[in-house]
């Protein structure tokens, strides 16, 4: 090039689809003195998707997030983007990170199109609970395959939790007032217990 005042410009239709620019610098001006050489004319394009949703404690253990049922505060989630390339486990794949944050919601945002793997780190949950929610089932629990569109939003990819301890015995009539269950002294029926 001679030397001179340019003006450098990125075509965003060019962009992959579902992308945005980061950068603050289009267009900008160079100007380029003879025989000089500019290399800083950088441009930045982050992914126009999100996902996230929530993690809570499954009180009924019925795999679905009801009124009243709380979320879990604090509990770490990665995020992993196959890459550019479309395929988990190679040097381009991204990793995302999060904290669930007030009612054990979370979202990650700027994310590209493409295949990802959502997982929980269980260390962070409160002990005692097992799973009783993934989006993509059992098979793997607290981890989710998960793909989004160009540009596109998902709200679904919620985890849920129920407590794996047990509290229970007998009502029983103590016929002699002793506080003990003896022989003989007939358990109680339809009394509720709470």
């Amino acid at each position: 090039l001679p030397a001179g005042s340019y003006s450098v410009d990125v075509d965003g239709d060019d962009a992959p689809a579902g992308s945005g620019l980061s950068t603050a610098n289009d267009p900008h001006t160079v100007t380029l003195a003879a025989g000089a050489a500019h290399d800083t004319s950088d441009f930045g394009f982050t992914g126009a998707g999100s996902l996230g949703d929530r993690l809570w404690l499954d009180l009924d253990g019925d795999g679905a997030q009801e009124a009243g049922e709380p979320g879990l505060v604090g509990v770490g989630l990665t995020l992993i983007w196959e890459g550019p390339d479309s395929a988990f486990g190679t040097p381009d794949d991204v990793t995302y990170a999060t904290v669930t944050g007030a009612d054990g919601a979370y979202s990650f945002a700027g994310l590209p199109a493409g295949a990802f793997s959502l997982a929980v780190d269980t260390a962070d949950l409160p002990a005692g609970l097992t799973p009783s929610h993934d989006l993509d089932g059992p098979g793997t629990p607290s981890i989710t395959a998960i793909s989004l569109a160009p540009g596109g939003s998902r709200d679904d990819a919620d985890f849920g939790y129920q407590g794996a301890g047990s509290i229970g015995d007998r009502v029983w009539l103590d016929f002699d007032g002793d506080g003990a269950q003896d022989a003989g002294e007939p358990g109680l029926g339809n009394i509720t217990i709470t």
